[in-house]
């Protein structure tokens, strides 16, 4: 996977933990994301996550090195399926480690493309999926029943109408993203060029000689 860093500046914050919107500028495009105290609790989710690889994996190995076990066969099994076990759940929590558990979604304008992404807590995005523009069939929102959840802002990918979620957040702020991500994710129509008028026959003759009476 490729992985990037990205410096930005937050444009949109709101102070509510589950409303927070938070949109950046970078010099290709701009990052949606989670804002408030959402980097901070990833950062403490990554942390938490790198100490549960390091357990799990000395627990995938330390069984081994039990004294009354080392040559029971019957015993031999469970402790294959142990350390199976535990060497997953240790590959589970070193990739949450690794990659992050800040989701964004990151608008290309330069490559016309969208990307989501996940970020860890050194600032290191490492994208998931890519979309392209043209590929975008609409951009919505889904208000929300319940006062206690955020409303919704989605995009529409591909031919089978994939709903994909852009941000959570109050209605005004997403209102404004979407109005933007619409402008710009429209299709561009570029103005044919006119052809240039040559004259021909007598009609060039007289420019050629008024060129050079001009003179």
């Amino acid at each position: 996977m490729n992985m990037q860093t990205n410096t930005e500046m937050p444009l949109v914050a709101s102070v509510g933990r589950e409303s927070a919107v938070s949109v950046s500028e970078t010099f290709w495009g701009y990052i949606v994301r989670k804002g408030g105290s959402a980097p901070r609790r990833a950062a403490v989710g990554e942390i938490i996550a790198m100490i549960s690889t390091i357990l799990f994996g000395f627990a995938a190995y330390s069984q081994w090195l039990l004294p009354n076990t080392i040559y029971d066969i019957e015993i031999f099994p469970y402790k294959i399926v142990g350390t199976i076990l535990f060497f997953v759940l240790a590959f589970m929590n070193y990739s949450i480690a690794r990659y992050g558990l800040l989701y964004e979604t990151q608008v290309d304008e330069k490559r016309q493309e969208i990307r989501l992404a996940r970020r860890n807590r050194d600032g290191v995005s490492t994208p998931t999926h890519y979309f392209q523009f043209k590929d975008v069939n609409r951009i919505y929102m889904v208000r929300s029943k319940s006062t206690l959840e955020p409303d919704r802002l989605l995009i529409e990918v591909g031919p089978k109408g994939k709903a994909i979620q852009v941000a959570m957040g109050n209605p005004g702020q997403l209102e404004k993203l979407r109005v933007r991500m619409t402008a710009e994710m429209r299709p561009r129509t570029i103005q044919p060029r006119r052809p240039a008028v040559i004259p021909s026959g007598t009609r060039r003759k007289n420019a050629i000689r008024g060129a050079f009476a001009a003179q």
